[in-house]
């Protein structure tokens, strides 16, 4: 079973943990030091492994308004952290993952008139909290890799983004 968000950004930060030091500095209220730690040893264990997820489940809920107010000083300075790159490209690929799925069922005959015209795309749990925090461009544009594997004759023209928490 995935573990949502928390899980791209260990597996994204496990092999460099110091890129959090890069991405936040010192930042007395998140948890950097003890993440540093559990993700330099998530490979040696399942017990530091489910530590760092537990303290990447909190940078992005619990500490999110601390974390999502470090990446916005960052990118208003033109400087995307790599937490955010990691973010990103996961928001990316999931969108691109959803948009290739729409495809198939399109091409398939059985499910194919079964598409309406207008259907939402939900992102929910943490991920749906940071997607929130980005700024409207940056979800505009993440948002139009839900049509790059979807054919222009494709039935469900408009495709909402919702937010669940």
């Amino acid at each position: 079973m995935g573990r949502g968000i928390s899980s791209v950004l260990v597996s994204g930060l496990m092999a460099h943990p110091e890129y959090l030091t890069e991405d936040f500095g010192e930042a007395e209220e998140l948890p950097l030091p003890q993440l540093r730690l559990q993700l330099s040893k998530a490979g040696s264990g399942s017990r530091a492994l489910s530590l760092s997820h537990w303290l990447c489940d909190g940078l992005c809920g619990r500490h999110l308004p601390e974390t999502a107010l470090y990446m916005a000083r960052r990118m208003s300075v033109r400087r995307m952290t790599r937490t955010q790159a990691l973010l990103i490209l996961s928001y990316a690929e999931m969108f691109t993952l959803a948009g290739l799925s729409l495809e198939h069922a399109f091409r398939d005959v059985s499910l194919n008139d079964r598409l309406p015209g207008e259907l939402p795309v939900y992102l929910c749990g943490r991920g749906s909290l940071i997607f929130a925090t980005m700024d409207e461009a940056t979800r505009w544009q993440l948002t139009r890799f839900l049509r790059v594997a979807m054919s222009p004759r494709h039935p469900s023209q408009s495709l909402p983004v919702s937010l669940l928490p």
